[in-house]
């Protein structure tokens, strides 16, 4: 049946065509002249008979009328300009130009098969109304820009439980354009290829998309083209677009409202602000989803996101700029958003969350981040860059839980209100403010952990360092007051941190020099490990001495102890030459305390290479040691290893093999090997030294893989 109305379809269209070359067309209006059924096809119902392929129907009487179209009809233009008409019956009426309702008639398309076919524009204006009902179809296509619906001037368009296929769907057109709406719902398909909610300058539309089942599918959704333009989706109902345009143009303003369970707008694109103001709201269930959002993208342009009531979802897939050349806000104060990529608060702008939890795969400020209500969880990485601050006034607490980097103009949190940070804290923005901040990971002063720039932050609020917690300071040699510290006014509670020491130009250090690396107006505590006049770190002759009682008598400081004479000393670094490490760190060869560094072979070309290959370094007290002896602790898991040691020489740049045997089986070996020649062995002006350990197979091993460790390893002499 469908092919055949399809061929029919074809055969109208041609018949329409030589109509239009050879007839003259003629004005025909309805009469509803007594024609049984009133029978669109009867010409006792019409003033000049049937409209025919090139004529004009007319309807305008001051009744309520239903239409009966009998058998597939055609005209070339269709005008309702008074009464209330329901055309059904099942068949087609196919009209070449335009379909125009006009000056408060209604015109109803209703029941299965009833369809109309517009070749031209469907017009709905002058506070006139078109309903599509209960299986009717409309059809407003030809692929071009003038096919399509236009809704204007106090109109109203209704899609209820019926397909609507369009080139266009456009609200708020024409002269004036003000107050027309669009309903949707009932379970209603709607697809076109361009929708515009708000079109012209002097419009306010309103588009309703509600119930389960109600789809819109687009290419392209702009809500507030030049005018005022407001979308809500509801009650389960579902728009896809590829690309969504809120607050398009000049002065233009528009908004998406998505709530209520099972409610979707589904994007490839979503641009608020482009040029005028948007808005997208998600609210009790509501649920937006995008691979990439820009709020404020023209300089012209603002946007705002706005995400309230529980359930509420924002989804997406790469990139969420708030505020690209423009201005943009965001606010969360329920629901859930997650963002797979990065997050961009630019300049001016303002990112808000509380109650709620926040995902993204990091989250950059440039503007103001505020917590005003509410707890509020941070599932991602967030940098505050020069010139942008954090906001923290909730009672709740402020959860970074990855690392935060700082070096913004502030971190402001109010009294009595607190921040934990479970990742690294970087970065050197003053922290303002008369509340708390926990730090759980590392604390890296400076612009971040992987820089050699040195950090002093500036701190009103009180601070606790938990044990979970590691202090990573450098210090300067050359400037006192130049190297990491945080400088604060509240207290500090050390409850039992580690403390992590690099120093930089110490060949400029004096002895006595005092370095204050935390300073506070009330200390409790200590680092871990580390009591009173315990050495933290030594670099050549020198011990750098932890006091808690330095700088003004309250803080902790570090001052530099210069040994003379005879000198023993442990490594200050080391690094893979070969092999995988699978445990310990520096601090784990810088005593005997069986605590290992751990190794497991790693690739070679073939058996006659080491896969363990370990170098370490140091920086004697002097460059021209009167004797020198390299020393070391270590054991391997199984028999059939060898042992070799060498020294680097400075003077031919390569190392020299000091001894190779058989290596210590489960029982830590404790070696120490004369260095003859020690001058060569030390680079000259710098004192430093290094040394070169590794292990092969050359017999049989129980344990595969094997695996080695160091307990001490170091440097003496005199």
């Amino acid at each position: 049946m469908l092919i055949q109305k399809q061929i029919v379809r074809l055969a109208i269209l041609l018949t329409i065509l030589l109509v239009n070359q050879s007839a003259i067309a003629q004005v025909t209006s309805w009469t509803a002249g007594g024609g049984a059924n009133n029978k669109f096809t009867d010409p006792v119902n019409w003033s000049s008979g049937t409209p025919g392929p090139g004529d004009q129907a007319n309807f305008s009487l001051p009744i309520t009328q239903d239409v009966f179209v009998n058998d597939e009809s055609t005209a070339n233009f269709v005008r309702i300009s008074d009464g209330d008409f329901t055309f059904f019956g099942g068949n087609p009426l196919t009209v070449n130009a335009n379909f125009i309702t006009t000056s408060d008639a209604v015109a109803e398309w209703t029941e299965t098969d009833t369809e109309l076919f517009v070749f031209g524009l469907v017009v709905v204006e002058d506070e006139s109304a078109f309903v599509i009902r209960d299986g009717g179809y409309l059809e407003a296509k030809n692929q071009t820009e003038n096919a399509g619906v236009s809704v204007q001037n106090n109109a109203k368009l209704i899609i209820s439980n019926s397909p609507v296929k369009a080139d266009q769907i456009r609200s708020g057109f024409g002269t004036p354009a003000v107050g027309s709406s669009i309903a949707v719902e009932e379970g209603s398909i709607v697809s076109t290829l361009s929708a515009q909610i708000g079109r012209i300058s002097t419009s306010d539309s309103e588009l309703n998309v509600r119930d389960s089942g109600t789809e819109w599918f687009s290419d392209e959704f702009s809500i507030g083209v030049f005018g005022v333009g407001q979308a809500n989706i509801q009650s389960g109902a579902e728009i896809e677009a590829i690309q969504t345009f809120v607050g398009t143009l000049g002065n233009s303003s528009g908004r998406i409202n998505v709530t209520g369970n099972g409610s979707l707008w589904n994007t490839n694109q979503l641009i608020l602000g482009d040029g005028g103001d948007g808005t997208l709201r998600l609210s009790n269930g509501g649920d937006f989803q995008a691979a990439n959002i820009v709020v404020g993208d023209d300089a012209s342009g603002s946007g705002a996101i706005e995400i309230v009531g529980a359930g509420a979802t924002l989804t997406v897939s790469n990139s969420l700029t708030i505020g690209n050349n423009g201005v943009g806000s965001y606010s969360q104060t329920g629901g859930t958003a997650t963002v797979g990529g990065q997050t961009t608060v630019g300049p001016g702008s303002t990112f808000t969350i509380s109650s709620t939890t926040f995902t993204s795969g990091g989250l950059l400020n440039d503007g103001t981040m505020e917590f005003t209500t509410g707890f509020a969880n941070l599932q991602t990485d967030v940098a505050v860059r020069v010139g942008a601050n954090l906001q923290v006034t909730t009672p709740n607490p402020v959860n970074f839980l990855q690392n935060l980097q700082h070096n913004g103009t502030e971190l402001f949190i109010e009294e009595d209100e607190r921040v934990n940070v479970f990742g690294d804290y970087t970065g050197f923005g003053a922290i303002t403010g008369t509340g708390v901040i926990h730090f759980r990971g590392n604390i890296d002063p400076g612009a971040n952990a992987n820089t050699l720039l040195f950090g002093r932050i500036e701190s009103d609020v009180d601070m606790v360092f938990e044990n979970t917690s590691s202090y990573n300071i450098r210090l300067d040699g050359a400037d006192l007051e130049g190297g990491d510290a945080i400088l604060g006014t509240g207290s500090m509670d050390l409850q039992s941190p580690s403390l992590n020491v690099v120093v930089s130009d110490a060949n400029q250090i004096q002895d006595g020099d005092e370095f204050v690396i935390l300073e506070c107006s009330d200390l409790t505590g200590g680092f871990q490990g580390l009591a009173e006049g315990d050495v933290v770190a030594q670099v050549g002759a020198i011990n750098f001495v932890i006091s808690y009682t330095g700088g003004s008598g309250n803080d902790v400081a570090l001052t530099a102890d210069i040994q003379t004479g005879s000198f023993e000393l442990a490594a200050n670094s080391f690094s893979t030459f070969r092999g995988i490490q699978v445990g310990g760190n520096l601090s784990s060869i810088q005593s005997g305390d069986d605590i290992r560094l751990r190794y497991n072979p790693g690739f070679t070309l073939n058996g006659g290479e080491a896969p363990v290959w370990i170098i370490f370094d140091a920086t004697l007290p002097t460059d021209s040691p009167s004797d020198l002896k390299l020393f070391y602790e270590a054991n391997a898991n199984t028999p059939g290893l060898t042992l070799t040691v060498e020294a680097f020489n400075w003077n031919t740049n390569s190392f020299n093999v000091l001894d190779s045997f058989d290596a210590s089986f489960n029982t830590d070996e404790n070696v120490g090997i004369i260095i003859s020649g020690q001058d060569q062995f030390v680079e000259d002006g710098t004192g430093n030294v290094r040394a070169r350990i590794g292990w092969r197979k050359t017999g049989f091993t129980i344990l595969f893989p094997w695996e080695i460790g160091i307990d001490w390893m170091g440097w003496s002499g005199g």
